[in-house]
């Protein structure tokens, strides 16, 4: 009975907590609809990349990909991203050569590393987008995570949905994993189903579905997200997944691993290898020091072969003891429609 009655409770302050932060977001909109909030806009045109919840949806590797057919169509392209667990605590242009991943954090930095695009991070994404234009010359700029930052206009809104967070009707935080109602999706310019390899045809065309349900009527686009391919650091080559050896240690610090766990153990079953995995998971954005780095690796002393991403070797890459062998697992963003329908989509909210 006790448990019954601590259960409730339990339910009931979630609710609570949920209704309080969902009255605090709706009044902040508010703000900025009465203009008792200034939403600034700036002289080039700016590409939010944002999503509907809290923890990784995939926005680093998307924008990534973004970026990339953007500078393939020769525009010039910036990203902007808080400066979150980063060490900076003021508007920074992400130089590599000058200051190490864990300076600018390891998202801006890993974005910088594979594009080469003009970078900066800050406190706040409207005054570092504002001095990123005073200070650089470029076509149009990329906001990491913008979807729910009123305080800069976008001229395109792009929404990642994750399948695997999918939960219709969506539960607020602390209730569930939501920042905002799926109302918020009229916002979208267009929708990009991230992840879409984890789950069936059937149960993505279910999801789409419920969209339709709230009246969304604009463009979708689907990604997968899988990781074919690794990084082998003491030869500094590519290889594919099937040269892994049998057992490896995975150590990462993600949002949500168990989602990078499950991706491999499909990817492997695909190629139908035989290999098992231990893991090692760290929180967030983890700082990497040399004390960590050994804890890792005399976690389990039958270990010979260690697994991460390159969100987390950006930040150790320096440090890592280049007699113990390791994998970086290369993930691939692949767009399921053509690229060209993608860049009209964008061009039609640009023009």
């Amino acid at each position: 009975m006790k448990s019954s009655e601590n259960t409730q409770v339990k339910t009931f302050l979630y609710w609570l907590l949920s209704f309080i932060y969902y009255f605090f977001d709706k009044l902040n909109k508010k703000m900025y609809q009465w203009k008792l909030f200034k939403t600034h806009k700036l002289t080039v045109p700016v590409i939010s990349v944002g999503n509907l919840t809290l923890g990784g949806s995939g926005k680093t590797p998307f924008i990534i990909f973004l970026t990339k057919c953007l500078q393939e169509k020769k525009q010039r392209v910036a990203v902007v991203s808080r400066n979150y667990k980063a060490q900076c605590r003021e508007i920074a242009k992400i130089d590599l050569s000058q200051k190490p991943a864990k300076y600018f954090g390891d998202e801006p930095s890993l974005i910088h590393f594979h594009t080469q695009a003009v970078g900066y991070v800050g406190p706040k994404k409207f005054k570092t987008a504002k001095e990123l234009v005073r200070r650089e010359k470029v076509d149009l700029i990329l906001v990491d995570d913008g979807f729910q930052h009123h305080a800069l206009f976008r001229d395109i809104n792009i929404l990642l949905l994750d399948v695997t967070q999918w939960q219709f009707p969506a539960q607020i935080f602390p209730s569930g994993y939501y920042r905002e109602n799926f109302k918020e999706i009229a916002r979208a310019s267009f929708i990009c189903w991230t992840r879409i390899n984890l789950v069936s045809k059937v149960e993505l065309q279910k999801m789409k579905e419920q969209v339709a349900m709230l009246g969304y009527t604009g463009p979708q686009f689907d990604f997968s997200y899988e990781s074919k391919r690794f990084l082998d650091v003491s030869v500094n080559k590519i290889k594919p997944l099937s040269d892994l050896p049998k057992r490896v240690l995975l150590f990462c610090g993600l949002a949500r691993p168990e989602i990078l766990l499950q991706s491999l153990k499909i990817q492997f079953e695909k190629l139908d290898l035989k290999i098992e995995i231990d893991t090692f998971f760290l929180s967030d954005h983890q700082i990497y020091d040399e004390n960590l780095l050994q804890k890792v690796i005399n976690y389990q002393v039958t270990h010979k072969f260690f697994l991460t991403t390159e969100k987390d070797f950006i930040k150790f890459k320096e440090i890592w003891p280049s007699q113990k062998s390791l994998a970086v697992l290369l993930l691939e963003v692949e767009l399921l429609q053509k690229e060209d329908e993608f860049y009209e989509a964008i061009n039609h909210f640009l023009h």
